[in-house]
């Protein structure tokens, strides 16, 4: 079920595209999962959280990080990893 609030929704908000096949975004998004995981950042909630999470990610495929429409703790913090084998050809 679907929880629209009507005027208080926020439509989503076109980032860009990435010229890559969903096979290759899928297998990006994976590597992303593994290293983040295994560089064991913490979760403190104001900073670091899924809203850093997702935007690194962003930034990690080569999009710019949009201005959130309403308050989204974290999401300018985050680096994407230079261990990450996709930006090899990007640094």
């Amino acid at each position: 079920m679907i929880n629209d609030r009507g005027a208080e929704t926020n439509p989503p908000k076109a980032v860009g595209t990435v010229n890559i096949s969903l096979s290759d975004f899928a297998a990006r998004a994976n590597e992303f999962a593994n290293l983040t995981n295994a560089n064991k950042l913490p979760y403190l909630g104001i900073t670091s959280n899924s809203n850093s999470y997702g935007f690194t990610f962003g930034s990690s495929l080569g999009l710019a990080r949009p201005t959130p429409a309403v308050w989204a703790p974290g999401w300018r913090f985050g680096t994407p990893s230079p261990g990450l084998s996709y930006l090899e050809g990007r640094r």
